[in-house]
């Protein structure tokens, strides 16, 4: 043995005059905050191999609409661009006649 009674060792200590236990509700308090520490650490683990395995998912999603939203955009816009090509020519054709001492009008015969 290391000496000293079997009634000392089961007294608890005294530290500075003061009987000192230790207590169970602080011990129990931090091992529950690590608890929680530990399984929110393993969710977020968790959410980031979902979130890289559905990153392609994503993309190719991401791909589609836009495949698919160009055509509509297109449709959106109406005549308007096909008629303004249209009058861009018609104006430089009207602006070479001009240089040249003819004229077109719209497609028409010149009046007689």
């Amino acid at each position: 043995m290391t000496g000293g009674s079997l009634a000392a060792a089961q007294r608890p200590a005294q530290s500075s005059g003061r009987l000192r236990h230790d207590e169970p509700k602080p011990l129990r308090r931090t091992l529950l905050e690590l608890g929680e520490s530990l399984a929110a650490r393993r969710l977020e683990e968790q959410l980031g191999r979902q979130l890289e395995q559905l990153r392609p998912v994503l993309q190719e999603h991401s791909s589609a609409r836009s495949a698919l939203s160009a055509p509509n955009w297109g449709r959106a816009q109406g005549p308007w661009p096909q008629l303004q090509r249209q009058l861009r020519s018609q104006e430089r054709l009207n602006q070479t006649q001009t240089a040249r001492g003819t004229t077109v009008h719209a497609g028409r015969p010149p009046p007689s």
